[in-house]
């Protein structure tokens, strides 16, 4: 699967505020037009004022970060899973035909994977995004009485790629959504010139998408 198959289903998710986009994550469209997927952190419990925005700004395969224009349409949710951090949300306007969900059950430590997502978009920074790294490992985490599956992938999450997408290009699945930074729950014993070791962490977790099955 190529760039140019992927920019045509992978969006950012923005809040209105004073009649400007404030960028706030990433989504992708699910294989039933008008649904899509993100973390529900992302959304901090609310639709109001959530807007989908479309890629508009490519041209010639550059995409165009000196005038860019974004068309864009108000979201509601459908389900979320707060636990999982995940939530599906639709749009009456864009109706896309997204990617094929799959697992981590089907991906391996050492495995390459591709990311997308809008990297810094939170400081007006909007480009999607293409970034490569390999599974480093397969992991359980908390989540109430159950453990749920997750994949720790070799590389440092930045803000606004929450939410993004992670294939297997091998079949074109998505096999998890970006949750963040993977940084232990101790407490930070040092601080170094006002910075917590911990933020430099250079490993970013991602909960497996088949967790999206039966939420549309």
């Amino acid at each position: 699967m190529h760039f140019n198959q992927i920019m045509d289903k992978v969006f950012i998710i923005a809040k209105v505020k004073d009649n400007q986009l404030m960028p706030i994550g990433t989504c992708f469209a699910l294989g039933k037009p008008g649904y899509f997927a993100t973390v529900a952190h992302n959304f901090n419990g609310s639709d109001n004022d959530i807007v989908i925005c479309l890629n508009d700004q490519f041209q010639n395969g550059y995409q165009n970060t000196v005038n860019p224009k974004f068309r864009f349409s108000g979201v509601s949710i459908v389900a979320a899973n707060p636990l999982l951090d995940l939530i599906v949300f639709k749009s009456e306007e864009f109706k896309i035909n997204g990617f094929q969900i799959g697992s981590t059950d089907e991906i391996s430590p050492g495995k390459m994977v591709a990311i997308f997502g809008y990297p810094h978009s939170e400081h007006g920074r909007v480009v999607l995004t293409q970034q490569e790294t390999i599974v480093g490992a397969k992991i359980l985490l908390e989540n109430g009485s159950l453990p749920s599956k997750h994949i720790v992938i070799n590389i440092q999450a930045r803000p606004g790629q929450s939410g993004g997408p992670i294939l297997d290009m091998s079949t074109g699945k998505v096999i998890a959504l970006l949750v963040g930074a993977y940084v232990p729950t101790n407490e930070a014993g040092i601080s170094l010139g006002g910075i917590d070791p911990q933020s430099l962490n250079q490993t970013t977790h991602a909960v497996s998408a088949h967790y999206l099955e039966g939420m549309y």
